[in-house]
C-alpha cells in the first residue's frame, strides 16, 4: 500500500472517530476545521518526502577530502611545533699550499714601502705565507631558530681566524675567532626584519668562505676596502618596488668587538634581487674608526651584483661585478682617497668541473689602505679551475699574478723592490 493511501486513510479514520464522539455543532465544526489543517500538513509533508526521494546524494571528490584531512594536520602540526628547533651542524676545513715565484725573504705575502723593508698589509687577505702549506681555516657553524626568530654561530680556527680577529682586524695569533653570532627576528606586523649581534659585511664579491668564492685568494678590495666584520644591528625592509629592499643599521665600527670611540658607525644601503638578470646590494658605511678620534670619518660605498648575462644561450656562466669607493680623513693631514673595481666569471662546464677567474684594479691615494707610507695602483689577475672530487670534497688550483705602478712587493732580500709577485696556489676543501 502506497504511502499516500495510508496516510489518506489514517486521516479519514479520526476523523469518523472525532465525528462520532462530538455531538455539538460548534465542536463538530471545530473539528472539521481541525480535520483540514491536518490533511493539508500531511499532503506538504508527503511534498518533501518525493522531493528528498528523486534529490540525488551530494558526493565529494577524493581531491577535496586529501586537501581538508592536509589542512588539519598543518594546523595540527603549527599548534603542537616546538618552540625551540634542534640547531644545524655543518662546516669544513681548508688547506692551502702557496709558492710565491720571489720566494721573499720574510716568507710573507705582504704589501711594503717600495724600497724599504717596511711591510704593510696582506696582499691578499688570507694567503699570509709564502712557499707554504697553510691550515687556513676549520669552520664550525650552528643555525637554527627558536620559534620565528633564526641564529646563526659560526667559529673558525686556523690562521683565517688570525687575520679576521677583531680589533686589529689582522695580526692576532691565537688562532681563533668568532666569525658570526646574530639573530634574525621579525618586529611585529611592521614587515621589518632585525639582525643583531656580529656578522660579516654588506659589501664586496668575496666572502670569509673560500668554498664560496671564484677564487682561492682574495682580492685587494676584499682585504684593504672592506671591513670583515661588524657588531651592531641591521633593519631590513621589501620596497614597494619589487626586488628591492631598504637596509640601515648602526655598527660599533669596521672589525672590532668594543668601539674604540665614542662615535657609532651608520651602515646600510639597498639590497637587489632581480634573478639572473641581477643580486647584490649597494651599500654604505660611514662614521669614525680611528681609535680615540671621532671627527675623522671613513666612507665607504660598494655596488656588488652578480647577473647571468645569458642565461637562455650560456647558463653555465655566471658574470661578478664589484665597485667600491672610499675616502678617510686624518691620514698625515689628509684625506686619503680610494676605489677599486673587480669583475669576476665562474663558467660551470659540468657538476664537477668549473672555472674561475678575476681581473681587479685598486688605487689608494696616501697609502693608508695598502698600510704603506706612499700611495700607487695595483692590479691582479687572477685563473682557478675547480673540480669536485666528491659532492664535499673540492681540489682547486690557482694561477695569480700581481702588478704594481710602484715596488710594493718583496724579493729574496728582504727588500720591498718587486712591481710584480706571481703565485701559485693549491687547495683542498672538506666541507661537512
Amino acid at each position: 500500500m502506497g504511502k499516500k493511501v495510508f496516510h489518506t486513510w489514517l486521516v479519514l479514520g479520526l476523523t469518523g472517530a472525532l465525528v462520532m464522539v462530538a455531538t455539538p455543532r460548534a465542536q463538530a465544526d471545530e473539528k472539521d476545521e481541525m480535520i483540514q489543517k491536518l490533511m493539508n500538513r500531511v499532503d506538504q509533508l508527503e511534498k518533501k518526502v518525493d522531493a528528498l526521494q528523486q534529490k540525488p546524494a551530494a558526493t565529494v571528490s577524493d581531491e577535496a577530502v586529501t586537501k581538508k584531512i592536509d589542512e588539519i594536520m598543518a594546523q595540527k602540526e603549527q599548534k603542537t611545533a616546538p618552540m625551540i628547533s634542534m640547531p644545524t651542524i655543518h662546516g669544513f676545513i681548508d688547506t692551502i699550499y702557496n709558492y710565491n715565484t720571489h720566494k721573499p725573504a720574510s716568507q710573507m705575502t705582504k704589501l711594503g714601502t717600495p724600497g724599504t723593508r717596511t711591510a704593510g698589509v696582506n696582499a691578499s687577505s688570507f694567503i699570509t705565507t709564502a712557499n707554504d702549506i697553510t691550515f687556513n681555516n676549520v669552520q664550525v657553524a650552528l643555525t637554527g631558530s627558536l620559534k620565528d626568530t633564526n641564529y646563526v654561530i659560526k667559529i673558525d680556527a686556523g690562521s683565517d681566524a688570525n687575520v679576521i680577529h677583531p680589533t686589529t682586524g689582522a695580526g692576532s695569533t691565537a688562532g681563533f675567532d668568532l666569525e658570526e653570532a646574530y639573530l634574525t627576528t621579525p618586529l611585529l606586523d611592521t614587515g621589518v626584519t632585525l639582525k643583531l649581534g656580529k656578522f660579516v659585511t654588506l659589501e664586496g664579491i668575496e666572502v670569509i668562505e673560500s668554498m664560496n668564492d671564484p677564487t682561492i685568494s682574495r682580492g685587494h678590495l676584499f682585504g684593504m676596502a672592506e671591513p670583515f666584520t661588524q657588531v651592531g644591528f641591521l633593519l631590513s625592509r621589501p620596497l614597494p618596488i619589487n626586488g628591492l629592499e631598504l637596509r640601515a643599521g648602526l655598527t660599533n665600527g669596521w672589525d672590532v668587538l668594543t668601539d674604540n670611540n665614542s662615535g657609532k658607525t651608520f651602515f646600510g644601503g639597498l639590497g637587489i634581487n632581480y634573478g639572473d638578470l641581477g643580486s647584490g646590494g649597494l651599500s654604505v658605511y660611514y662614521g669614525p674608526e680611528q681609535t680615540g678620534n671621532n671627527s675623522h670619518n671613513r666612507t665607504s660605498v660598494d655596488l656588488t651584483l652578480a647577473n647571468k648575462p645569458l642565461a637562455k644561450l650560456l647558463p653555465q656562466l655566471t658574470l661578478n661585478y664589484q665597485v667600491n669607493w672610499g675616502q678617510e680623513g686624518g691620514i698625515s693631514s689628509n684625506i686619503d682617497h680610494w676605489y677599486g673595481f673587480g669583475l669576476q666569471p665562474v663558467y660551470q662546464f659540468t657538476d664537477k668541473f668549473s672555472l674561475g677567474g678575476r681581473i681587479e684594479q685598486m688605487e689608494n691615494k696616501l697609502g693608508s689602505r695598502f698600510g704603506t707610507s706612499v700611495g700607487g695602483k695595483m692590479t691582479n689577475f687572477t685563473i682557478t679551475p675547480t673540480y669536485k672530487l666528491k659532492d664535499n670534497i673540492t681540489t682547486r688550483i690557482e694561477y695569480r699574478h700581481d702588478v704594481g705602478d710602484k715596488s710594493f712587493f718583496e724579493g729574496h732580500d728582504g727588500v720591498f723592490d718587486k712591481k710584480t709577485m706571481d703565485q701559485i696556489l693549491g687547495e683542498f676543501i672538506y666541507s661537512f
